[in-house]
């Protein structure tokens, strides 16, 4: 599937997931992310920019972004007893 809009972009009935924190840019879109870095430097964005704002920034370019779904198998990691817990199953 292939990412259509990001974060405030998207209204809540339309959007299909959670952003979980992975991304895999690949030597193509990490140089899209760094045009979208250099850009929001420019403009003086980039202080308060999320990661969101740059995809969006990757987006308007014309540049695909592709989403892959993926269901279970997650863990919530939000400090060190969660990790060992995690590293249990």
């Amino acid at each position: 599937m292939w990412l259509a809009g990001i974060g405030d972009d998207v209204a809540p009935a339309a959007g299909h997931g959670v952003w979980v924190g992975m991304l895999h840019a690949g030597r193509d879109g990490a140089a899209w992310l760094r045009e979208a870095i250099v850009g929001a430097r420019a403009d003086g964005t980039l202080r308060a920019a999320r990661l969101s704002d740059l995809i969006t920034r990757v987006l308007a370019a014309g540049r695909p972004v592709r989403v892959v779904y993926v269901r279970g198998g997650w863990v919530n990691v939000n400090n060190l007893t969660d990790l060992l817990d995690a590293s249990g199953l």
